[in-house]
């Protein structure tokens, strides 16, 4: 007979795999600051009061949790019911993933499910462009040479890997020490990555200004609906779902920062979620901009009309929502998964905090397709190393052919590539010197 878990077991089983012994940008934006102290009261399992423990404590030993009234039950286990399942709850779409998402087999085809051509072209034609406009400022125009794809993907397998090693709130310079993971210093100079962490863009910064007269969110807006679409075409949620927030941490300038006194990082962004509660796959998402400008992305964004837009997809399928439930939340958990390895590094730019959001999520969720598809129970610690090493290789290889890098380096380098199965004679011919020129 199967077995039914409650939230907290499903989450308590997940984290566990948590428990490993871990291994400037000066910009901000032409925007006005402002914050919002938010109206929901949000009480997760990672910001309980002392009397919020008591009541939880005291109903263990029964068959039910006490909501955060102190009254209303919800029951531990799912009420037996007899008879035929009644016609609005039968599920009429299968769980699971779904579409050409069931052919991702490895961690690498799994990120590139979001991280795919179209969005990385966007990346480096916008980063490209704002690349352009400051390379009159460098007395080197090898210093500020355009990027591209192969180039960007290593840039976010590292921030990858610095996640792996934890290392949001260290001196980033460190992974490059002698003593660092090799992995930093192969790929790519610390000089690059620092230069490609400030210069990342989303979008055309030269019509920014007009796009925002009527888009609020417009130095992201094209990402995020990419994001939207990638995440929803990949998956298809089990008969429980949760709707709850989530907070983007940033404490700079920016025209729709909240402050959530029950969140662990009280300052940030708000985004709203569904996601899937037994998996905790993020499947739909929505920032909170606060009032937009009249056009195309005006909203009501009361609590009701949030969460219609969110359950868009799962309407009339069977599916079972649940909000603010205090005890246990699938977005908690999601959440808690986010930071457990995080990308984001402090910064001024709000578009670079959303985007840090956007690779720790797709990290999340490629995780899980990947375990849904292979059934493997690799830890999801290794899934990440393997996957940021994965992004990183192509500029690897390319760095070990480039004739005007120093021999010693170029050594260590197929040194570390034939740590990996790979032969230096196999692909010297194959690998694109269209870049050899450029100082790495």
């Amino acid at each position: 007979m199967s077995k039914f878990f409650t939230d907290r077991e499903l989450e308590t089983e997940l984290l566990r795999q948590e428990e490993e012994e871990p291994l400037s940008d000066n910009e901000s934006e032409d925007d006005e600051d402002y914050v919002e102290e938010s109206e929901h009261d949000t009480e997760s399992d990672l910001g309980t009061s002392s009397d919020d423990e008591e009541v939880n404590d005291a109903s263990t030993s029964n068959n039910f949790y006490f909501s955060k009234d102190k009254n209303t039950k919800w029951n531990k286990k799912p009420i037996k019911v007899s008879g035929r399942t009644r016609q609005h709850n039968i599920i009429t779409h299968l769980p699971g993933v779904k579409g050409i998402a069931k052919n991702a087999k490895t961690p690498h085809d799994t990120f590139k499910l979001y991280f795919d051509e179209e969005l990385m072209n966007i990346l480096v034609l916008n980063t490209n462009i704002y690349i352009l406009k400051i390379r009159v400022n460098y007395k080197r125009v090898a210093d500020a040479q355009d990027t591209d794809i192969i180039e960007l993907t290593a840039f976010i397998g590292l921030l990858l890997m610095s996640g792996v090693y934890r290392a949001a709130h260290l001196n980033i310079e460190e992974l490059w020490d002698e003593d660092g993971p090799s992995i930093f210093s192969l790929t790519m100079s610390y000089k690059l990555f620092l230069f490609l962490y400030l210069c990342i863009r989303f979008d055309n910064i030269n019509s920014r200004d007009e796009r925002k007269k009527t888009v609020k969110l417009a130095a992201v807006r094209e990402i995020i609906d990419l994001f939207e679409k990638k995440f929803e075409l990949a998956y298809t949620p089990a008969e429980y779902t949760t709707i709850d927030e989530q907070l983007i941490p940033f404490r700079g300038r920016c025209p729709f920062r909240q402050y959530l006194p029950n969140k662990p990082k009280r300052y940030g962004i708000k985004v709203f979620t569904l996601v899937d509660s037994r998996t905790f796959y993020l499947l739909k998402f929505e920032i909170y901009a606060g009032a937009q400008h009249d056009g195309p992305y005006k909203k009501v964004n009361t609590p009701f009309d949030i969460v219609q837009r969110l359950v868009e997809q799962i309407k009339g399928s069977g599916r079972n929502l649940t909000t603010d439930n205090w005890y246990s939340s699938g977005v908690d958990t999601c959440d808690q998964l986010c930071s457990n390895y995080n990308v984001g590094r402090r910064t001024r730019r709000w578009p670079l905090a959303i985007f840090n959001y956007f690779i720790n999520v797709s990290a999340v969720n490629a995780y899980i397709v990947f375990k849904s598809n292979t059934k493997e129970t690799i830890k999801r610690r290794i899934f990440l190393k393997n996957l940021a090493k994965s992004l990183t290789l192509d500029h690897i290889l390319r760095r070990g052919n480039n004739n005007h890098i120093l021999r010693s380096l170029r050594q260590k380098i197929w040194i570390y590539l034939g740590t990996q199965g790979i032969n230096k004679e196999q692909v010297t011919n194959e690998v694109d010197n269209t870049r050899d020129s450029k100082k790495t």
